[in-house]
């Protein structure tokens, strides 16, 4: 069944508990084919990476027309999937973050995570800048 229904140009959910926004096309794919949307009402949305207008413009009427079931963003916790998350953020002031934060990895070992690219430092010092980064940094 269907959780978004379009009759014109109105929008509904259907049963949907949460709409969970998705970084990586890959795990969207992986989740469309899985079975976890027969079980879980939920809607799926992705921006592939860094999200366009209109993504964040379906989102933001999804909201105008369920405001009571929450958008969950659901990303990698590095640079790019913090500065997705803070486009997103921009645009969705609603949105919530759905994964690891500083308290939580911040005791492993440094093996344990992909070497920084300078690009990824390059955007790491950028964010660090925001104020709302820095806040939680």
């Amino acid at each position: 069944e269907s959780m978004v229904s379009s009759r014109d140009s109105s929008v509904t959910l259907n049963n949907a508990h949460c709409i969970l926004i998705i970084e990586k096309d890959t795990f969207f794919q992986h989740l469309l084919q899985g079975s976890l949307l027969k079980s879980l009402p939920l809607v799926l949305v992705t921006g592939r990476g860094y999200p366009d207008v209109l993504t964040r413009r379906l989102l933001q009427r999804l909201h105008r027309t369920a405001p009571h079931v929450p958008q969950i963003y659901l990303g990698d916790y590095d640079p790019h999937g913090v500065a997705i998350f803070l486009l997103y953020l921009a645009s969705c002031p609603w949105l919530r973050w759905l994964g690891m934060h500083r308290a939580e990895v911040c005791g492993f070992p440094p093996e344990a995570a992909l070497p920084m690219t300078a690009r990824d430092q390059a955007l790491r010092a950028s964010l660090l800048q925001r104020p709302e980064v820095a806040g939680n940094a």
